[in-house]
């Protein structure tokens, strides 16, 4: 009997212990799940957090590279036609000079300075000009004013559409009415610049005479060759306020406080939306900030691949914020336009997706716990 007695103690002792054995090891094991799954959770909604970040970073950044794409191709549109109208302005004039013959005497009203300019195209004349002497040339070149009314009428981008004459006369078109001015056409670079070039010619940006402001013409010169050799007599231009600008840098939205803005052949930053960022001094130059004059080296490198014509995106910062900025190149001007995004509009909502990552995996976590507990009791 005491045989069987510590024989049966014995099997009992051994069935507990091994029992406790697994029930230890169960816990440990759960326990195990626990810590390990609770890591996981975490890893993971880091991990997404920061793919989704990265994501949407990188979605911010292709759009406004797509924008400042985009936007470069339109602007360079709008300018190639302003080159087609100045070169058949140009083309008409040189018929005229050419053939005589086939062309009408066409005079036109003459406007004094201090004059508004009438609706329609009008005749002006440099100072110290005597138009008596040169009339027959005038009322043949009157012959252009159609051309010069359907320009502004089918751009009205256009401000002004004119041809000026090496006899020092000028036949013009605006697209608004404003007062007359006397000033030597002969003298401004539009003019010059053509007619030493011999080509199309662009100018950079220079204060409009008759006070409107910023400008930027497009010009081209024409030439008498009806005796073989060409002889030059005049230039043909279209002019555009840089103030218009507006009407196309405006139409594009960048997030909350995204902008774009442009940059000139000399690094000059000429407009950003909403405002035309170069003055005018009291000497009548042009005075703006410059990205290649900065102070500060990632903007000085950014206004030199701008001015070399490159398209990219660069990380910087720009009045002391930090911001994203695409950019690509206008080819008919050698301008470059560019699209900036503060940091801030992609760091936010990256943080939001963040914190919404971090409350789903921690709810996650707190519904392991407890269905740990129903089950195991810890």
């Amino acid at each position: 009997m005491k045989l069987k007695q510590r024989v049966l103690i014995q099997t009992l002792s051994a069935s507990l212990a091994f029992t406790l054995f697994l029930s230890v090891m169960f816990f440990a094991s759960i326990a195990k799940i626990r810590t390990t799954a609770r890591v996981n959770f975490g890893e993971l909604g880091n991990s997404a957090a920061a793919i989704s970040a990265y994501a949407l970073e990188e979605q911010v950044i292709d759009k406004i590279t797509r924008i400042a794409a985009d936007t470069a191709i339109i602007l360079d549109e709008k300018f190639s036609k302003i080159e087609n109208h100045t070169r058949s302005t140009a083309d008409i004039a040189a018929s005229i000079y050419t053939r005589p013959q086939a062309w009408r005497p066409n005079p036109l009203r003459y406007v004094q300075s201090g004059q508004t300019a009438p609706p329609e195209p009008y005749l002006h004349a440099a100072p110290g000009v005597d138009l008596s002497r040169i009339k027959a040339e005038t009322d043949l070149a009157g012959n252009i004013a159609e051309e010069l009314r359907q320009i502004t009428v089918v751009d009205r981008g256009i401000t002004t559409s004119a041809i000026g004459g090496e006899s020092g006369y000028i036949i013009a078109m605006d697209a608004f009415p404003w007062p007359s001015e006397d000033f030597d056409h002969r003298s401004y670079e539009w003019y010059k610049g053509a007619k030493e070039s011999g080509v199309l010619y662009w100018t950079g940006v220079y204060v409009d005479p008759r006070g409107r402001g910023p400008a930027v013409s497009c010009a081209m010169p024409f030439y008498d060759q009806s005796g073989g050799n060409p002889v030059f007599k005049g230039v043909a231009r279209n002019t555009v306020m840089l103030s218009d600008f507006s009407k196309i840098i405006n139409s594009a939205r960048i997030g909350r406080t995204g902008y774009l803005f442009l940059v000139d052949k000399t690094g000059l930053k000429l407009f950003s939306s909403g405002s035309v960022d170069v003055r005018v001094t009291q000497d009548g130059r042009i005075e703006g900030e410059n990205y290649l004059a900065s102070g500060d080296s990632a903007v000085r490198s950014l206004g030199n691949s701008m001015t070399l014509g490159a398209s990219g995106m660069a990380a910087l910062e720009m009045d002391g914020v930090p911001v994203y900025a695409a950019y690509a190149p206008i080819h008919t001007l050698g301008w470059s336009l560019g699209v900036v995004i503060p940091a801030r509009e992609i760091s936010s909502p990256a943080w939001l997706i963040g914190e919404r990552i971090g409350k789903l995996t921690g709810a996650a976590r707190n519904a392991m716990d407890r269905h740990i507990l129903l089950m195991t009791g810890i």
